[in-house]
């Protein structure tokens, strides 16, 4: 009878851990999207946070720096990467660095700035990469900047794009050009 009863309990318990994941689950889908997040998707995404986007934008573009990268590859908050092995710059402007905490908070994984691109990355796993790229002197970006492109969209607002990696198919176009 006490077997019984603790087992249970235990199926109550596991059933209740896995509804929890499960909601945990869903809610996290709902508040950054899928990582399948398409390009309409991505435009929404753009207009719910143009205002923030604009503030981390326009902050980066006014660095001398080629390549700038928020959080740096060391994860640390207020703190950027500049490429050069052990070179940071501190986000002194506080407008900024909230804006690009927020950013990160809502989603985005990496804000960087390349040249004369602003790269918001809103999904990466090994292979494949999803965002929106703005380009400061109106260029169109390329695999220069985006190194496995294969998709590259505009957006509603002048100079930006949506764009989409993918190393596999990327190598698949190439090889059949050669």
């Amino acid at each position: 009878m006490v077997k019984r009863k603790k087992l249970k309990i235990g199926l109550i318990i596991l059933a209740a851990a896995i509804g929890l994941l499960l909601a945990v689950h869903v809610l996290l889908l709902l508040l950054i999207g899928p990582p399948w997040q398409g390009m309409r998707e991505m435009e929404r995404d753009f207009n719910r946070n143009k205002e923030t986007i604009f503030i981390a934008r326009d902050y980066l573009a006014g660095f001398d720096y080629d390549f700038l990268r928020y959080p740096p590859f060391s994860g640390e908050r207020g703190m950027m990467s500049t490429g050069t092995r052990g070179v940071y710059v501190e986000v002194e402007d506080y407008n900024a660095r909230n804006a690009m905490d927020l950013l990160l908070r809502r989603g985005y994984q990496t804000i960087t700035k390349d040249g004369n691109f602003i790269i918001l990355l809103r999904w990466r796993n090994m292979d494949n990469g999803r965002g929106i790229v703005y380009s400061i002197d109106r260029t169109q970006p390329n695999e220069s900047v985006l190194p496995f492109l294969i998709r590259l969209e505009p957006l509603s607002e002048e100079g930006w794009f949506y764009y989409e990696e993918d190393f596999n198919e990327f190598r698949r176009r190439q090889q059949n050009d050669n």
